[in-house]
C-alpha cells in the first residue's frame, strides 16, 4: 500500500504573483491524497504551494520529534484538510473531509518520501509554468508563523 499526494490543473487565482503571500496562496489546482491508488481526500482549487511548504517544514523538522501534522489553509474555515498523526505502530493519514478511513499505517519514511515527491513535482511545475521558484517561500512562511 502506497501513499501519494497528487495535483493537477494548476492555475493562478488572481492577477499577479509578485508578493510572497500571492505565490503561497494563489497557485491552486486539483489535489488528491491517495492510499493504494484510492482517493482518501480530494479538493478542487486547493492551495497547492501552501500545503507543499507547510508539509515540507513538518517533514524536515517536527516529524522526527513525533509531532502530528495538521494542514489548515488560510483560505479555509475547516481545520485538518490533511492530517498526519502518530499512532501506536506507525503514522495514519486522513482529512476532515475523507470519505472512508485510511486502511493502514505508514512509516515516517513512506510519508516523507510521498511529501517530497509532491513538493519536487510542484516546484518543477511552478518553474516551468510560471517561472517561479517556491523554495524561497520557506523562510517567508516561517516568519509568518505558517509552520
Amino acid at each position: 500500500m502506497k501513499i501519494a499526494f497528487v495535483f493537477g490543473n494548476v492555475a493562478i487565482d488572481g492577477d499577479a504573483l509578485t508578493a510572497p503571500w500571492q505565490r503561497y496562496l494563489r497557485i491552486i489546482g486539483d489535489f488528491r491524497m491517495e492510499v493504494g491508488g484510492v482517493p482518501l481526500y480530494k479538493e478542487e482549487q486547493f492551495c497547492l504551494v501552501e500545503f507543499a511548504i507547510q508539509s515540507q517544514i513538518w517533514a524536515r523538522e517536527a516529524s522526527e520529534e513525533g509531532l502530528d501534522f495538521t494542514y489548515t489553509s488560510m483560505e479555509a474555515e475547516e481545520q485538518g484538510l490533511v492530517w498526519i498523526r502518530l499512532e501506536q505502530g506507525g503514522w495514519k493519514v486522513g482529512s476532515v473531509f475523507q470519505k472512508h478511513t485510511c486502511p493502514g499505517l505508514f512509516s515516517l519514511e513512506e510519508i516523507v518520501v510521498a511529501l517530497n515527491e509532491y513538493y519536487e513535482k510542484l516546484r518543477r511545475c511552478c518553474n516551468e509554468e510560471f517561472n517561479i521558484d517556491i523554495v524561497g517561500l520557506f523562510a517567508w512562511a516561517k516568519t509568518q508563523g505558517h509552520q
